[in-house]
């Protein structure tokens, strides 16, 4: 996922969450194997980042092989950002906030509103894996 983005004003709202455990071989790394893939999953599985932009975007948004966000360029000029990282397994939580949006209620309740879409993604994430746990195991059994 990569492409050229250039708008003026424009908002963003970037929500990363971990993908189901699931690998697609056509696009691992010759230097990961699956089971550095499944325990990068694993490690990555309890955090939950939600970034949300409002400015002018000029130039490449890119993704990693996992379809992740990893780079958004940004015009310098009048940005605005809010960015929440939460370790669920640590309970360790970073919200940094540009001053609009401190300032901003709207720009406030934008970010909001992709934290609860995060957060409603990731449980239906965790509930899907609780499911294939639990089928696998029932198919072990057989």
């Amino acid at each position: 996922m990569g492409g050229t983005i250039s708008q003026s004003p424009s908002v963003v709202s970037v929500v990363s969450v971990p993908p189901v455990v699931a690998v697609d071989h056509s696009v691992t790394t010759p230097t990961e194997s699956f089971s550095d893939r499944v325990q990068h999953i694993a490690t990555n599985i309890v955090l939950m980042k939600v970034t949300t932009v409002v400015g002018t975007l000029t130039g490449t948004v890119s993704a990693d092989d996992q379809h992740k966000i990893t780079t958004i360029t940004l015009d310098p000029a009048n940005q605005q950002v809010a960015s929440l990282s939460i370790n669920m397994a640590l309970g360790d939580t970073t919200l940094l906030m540009s001053p609009e949006f401190i300032a901003n209620k709207d720009y406030r309740d934008l970010h909001a509103d992709s934290v609860k879409q995060a957060r409603e993604v990731r449980a239906e994430t965790v509930a899907l894996i609780s499911s294939m746990i639990k089928e696998f195991g029932d198919w072990l059994k057989k």
